[in-house]
């Protein structure tokens, strides 16, 4: 006996949607309109090499979707009641539940640990010319703000290029003006003047050039668990912003070490509290 279904598409579509791969559909399907049939038989229907058609019968029969009778050398298989097709998917609830409540108790286990380690993927956001550049620094301040009180390290690290400050007068005024009062800044620059006159502005912030023999060709900040690399000097702008907290930590004491390598007498623009002073 045989059957036929005037949608044959509608019917894959449908054993597709319920969990099926591809050639389950096609043996299912096969065997739907056989009725009861030999492995060749159904990989001849379903046009698939009976090697593959034999993996997907034994997958059938393990979701209780099809039966075998017959000798092992004379097989014939069978499709059951329909209505098999909701046990199937009775049992594979059970299955996910018995999972789920598996993989809380496994949840348990591992966050404590999890916690303690300090290794995260990388994260990396890249944007190209000056609007979006602008756009990203300021979609990225808050998650700055949030990773200082994470760390209760409130110092900004790094090196500001002065094309930055004069590209991005704007942004930066309106950054720094509104950032959480315990932050302090400590940046090198490349350029006296316009140094001098942002740390003129902004409390809190001290500004030194670059040790002579030193050169950065782009802006570069350490924002708690953020470092953000800014290229201003030729178009189109770009910037980088890459969260991982053991680059940042490294790049952090890079520029620390080159602060306190500073010759106490070397030039300084605006003031900062002394390491023993900062909040960490």
């Amino acid at each position: 006996m045989s059957a036929k279904i005037d949608d044959m598409d509608q019917l894959d579509s449908e054993l597709l949607e319920i969990g099926l791969s591809a050639v389950e559909v096609r043996v299912y399907r096969a065997l739907f309109e056989a009725g009861s049939a030999t492995a060749q038989v159904v990989a001849t229907k379903a046009t698939l090499p009976r090697s593959t058609v034999y993996g997907a019968l034994d997958l059938l029969k393990e979701r209780g979707l099809i039966s075998v009778s017959g000798a092992p050398r004379r097989q014939r298989f069978v499709m059951n009641e329909p209505s098999a097709l909701l046990e199937m998917l009775s049992k594979e609830a059970a299955r996910t539940e018995k999972r789920r409540q598996t993989a809380t108790g496994l949840i348990s286990m591992l966050a404590p640990q999890f916690k303690k380690c300090a290794w995260q993927p990388t994260r990396v956001n890249y944007a190209e010319g000056k609007k979006e550049v602008e756009r990203l620094l300021y979609q990225f301040r808050p998650l700055w703000q949030a990773s200082y009180r994470r760390l209760n390290h409130f110092t900004m690290w790094g090196y500001q290029d002065h094309t930055f400050v004069q590209e991005y007068k704007k942004w930066h005024e309106v950054a720094w003006t509104n950032r959480d009062p315990k932050q302090q800044i400590r940046l090198f620059s490349n350029k006296e003047g316009i140094a001098q006159q942002r740390a003129e502005m902004i409390s809190g912030r001290e500004i030194r050039l670059l040790p002579v023999g030193i050169e950065f060709a782009s802006s570069i900040w350490i924002h708690g668990e953020y470092i953000v690399l800014g290229a201003t000097r030729e178009q189109p702008h770009y910037a980088v912003i890459m969260w991982d907290p053991i680059l940042a930590k490294n790049q952090r004491a890079i520029f620390q070490f080159l602060w306190q390598a500073t010759e106490p007498d070397s030039k300084k623009l605006g003031m900062l509290p002394t390491e023993s002073q900062e909040s960490r």
